[in-house]
């Protein structure tokens, strides 16, 4: 049985937008929302999987984790 809007009851539409942690990035080419639950960390944005953080989508490489050498106990 689906609903009006095509969708099956009791499953989340593909076109809202993840709240329990999974990648929220949008993908407009398939007109969806990434979903992916793996290796996903809290941006600005909202929830990224690898694939899709910031520097990700830039093809730039991502900083690391401590970037401040004021707070890298390692460096002093």
């Amino acid at each position: 049985m689906t609903s009006a809007a095509g969708d099956t009851p009791g499953r989340t539409p593909v076109t809202t937008r993840p709240t329990d942690g999974s990648c929220s990035h949008w993908i407009g080419a398939r007109r969806r929302y990434c979903w992916a639950r793996e290796g996903v960390r809290p941006y600005i944005p909202g929830h990224r999987c690898p694939a899709h953080t910031p520097a990700a989508l830039r093809g730039l490489p991502e900083p690391p984790d401590n970037p401040s050498p004021l707070l890298n106990k390692e460096s002093a």
